[in-house]
């Protein structure tokens, strides 16, 4: 097969968990296919941003798709006869949208569309008008054009099927994975120092996420307010959204001793903030898989976690779950698995054999099957 990988919408660094797994699905699929031969479709901005090493992935560079995010949402004024001019000669028998949106619909070319999530259609409040316009037109029409689905989780198949009418037959649940990485113990001294490096050496409360409002950052410094005696500190990182929000509310709040917020860690340092932590909070009150989840268990640090979206899908029996709009009941689960040696002991005992239900090695190879029944062979 000739497959194509649409890269003509990534923004590097800044989407999230879309971002980590359309990396480790390529890393993957590099190491285990040789047989079928990759495109990816890159624009001139983004073109030195995702490496290559094997013989049969090649890259092609679209000159006007840099402009494709914004000229995708106009019905009449768009770009897609000068997309398909330089796409169509690569002749194609798959193209994979890992970023949700199927464009330009391509004669010939059996399309499979991955969609993390719906949050828009549930969280509205939390997008622009402009926002909601695009993401419903282009993602109901990319779930309908679309020959294949990829959903990261059982929540999100429901979610696509239920609000779009589309027949779930042709749905596949393929669930992201933990890297590797974090399953490897980091020695004491190692950790010690790099959690030194971050200006680190309290017990602390960890929220790794990216700064948008459904992450629920605030109840979750009302919680830490009401932890003020426990010893514990919170600390936070990720990427863009409203970080600087999230500084002035701590000041606000009068938590500037109780509160870290790093921001961007590079990702070498995530394993020990992981390892290195009493409890992984996740208050989000969306999720469509929730990568630090499977993350956090994986590295053996025990999770309290809202029980929203996929989350509990994803955690099964290796959380302590709580009420994401109540700060009082956050804070209650998360002292509690700070302070209950024995139940510490058994999520982090569950949390180890459930994320090991989840690998990107796994996730590589149903996504190939799914190209592959696209492609009707």
């Amino acid at each position: 097969m000739r497959i194509g990988i649409d890269l003509m919408s990534f923004r590097p660094g800044v989407m999230g968990g879309s971002e980590v797994h359309m990396r480790s699905l390529l890393s993957k699929l590099q190491e285990s296919d040789r047989r079928n031969n990759y495109f990816l479709l890159l624009n001139s901005s983004n073109r030195n941003s995702v490496s290559m090493g094997a013989h049969n992935f090649g890259k092609a560079i679209i000159p006007t798709a840099s402009h494709s995010f914004v000229l995708r949402n106009l019905p009449l004024l768009n770009n897609a006869p000068l997309l398909r001019r330089f796409i169509e000669p690569l002749c194609l028998d798959v193209m994979h949208r890992p970023f949700t949106v199927v464009f330009p619909r391509l004669k010939g070319v059996r399309e499979v569309v991955t969609i993390a999530d719906l949050q828009f259609e549930e969280l509205t409040e939390n997008f622009t008008s402009l926002q909601l316009y695009s993401r419903r037109r282009l993602y109901r029409r990319s779930a309908l054009e679309a020959d294949a689905i990829i959903a990261v989780s059982k929540f999100t198949k429901r979610d696509i099927s239920e609000k779009y009418g589309v027949e779930p037959g042709k749905i596949h649940v393929i669930y992201e994975a933990a890297g590797e990485e974090y399953g490897e113990k980091i020695n004491a001294a190692a950790k010690k120092r790099m959690l030194s490096d971050l200006g680190i050496d309290f017990d602390y409360v960890y929220y790794p996420s990216a700064a948008w409002r459904h992450k629920n950052h605030v109840r979750l410094f009302e919680a830490m307010k009401l932890l003020r005696g426990s010893g514990l500190k919170l600390v936070l990182s990720g990427l863009g959204g409203h970080m600087h929000e999230l500084r002035a509310k701590v000041r606000e709040m009068g938590l500037e001793k109780s509160v870290k917020v790093l921001g961007h860690v590079d990702k070498s340092y995530l394993p020990a903030l992981y390892q290195g932590a009493t409890v992984m909070a996740f208050p989000s009150l969306y999720e469509g898989f929730g990568l630090p989840l499977v993350e956090a268990m994986a590295s053996g640090c025990p999770v309290a976690c809202a029980k929203a979206g996929s989350i509990a899908e994803v955690c099964g029996n290796a959380a302590e779950y709580f009420d994401p709009h109540s700060p009082e009941d956050i804070a209650e689960k998360i002292e509690r698995v700070a302070a209950d040696g024995k139940l510490r002991k058994r999520l982090i005992a569950a949390g180890r054999k459930q994320s090991a239900k989840f690998s990107w090695k796994k996730c590589a190879k149903e996504t190939l099957k799914v190209f592959e029944k696209a492609a009707g062979e």
